[in-house]
């Protein structure tokens, strides 16, 4: 029997900070994530650096004009392990 993985998605504008605290209270989940990836779109407030330094797996950008809610999370699901 194999043991259940979890992938965490978390769309970004501007997250900086929140996205530490997001990350550490992900990690201490008594399933945690193998997989936390952020899709930022164009945030101009340090979101992608505070991402990569608080520990989230991958960090993707994509254009502010080409968010959509559903488009974007589509995508992000692509991109998961």
């Amino acid at each position: 029997m194999s043991c259940p993985s979890v992938s965490v998605v978390i769309p970004t504008l501007n997250a900086a900070r929140e996205i530490e605290t997001l990350v550490r209270a992900l990690e201490g989940q008594a399933l945690c994530p193998v997989d936390i990836l952020c899709v930022d779109s164009e945030s101009d407030d340090g979101t992608v650096e505070a991402a990569k330094s608080a520990g989230a797996t991958r960090v993707i950008s994509i254009r502010r004009s080409e968010f959509n809610h559903g488009s974007t999370r589509h995508k992000a699901l692509l991109e998961t392990s």
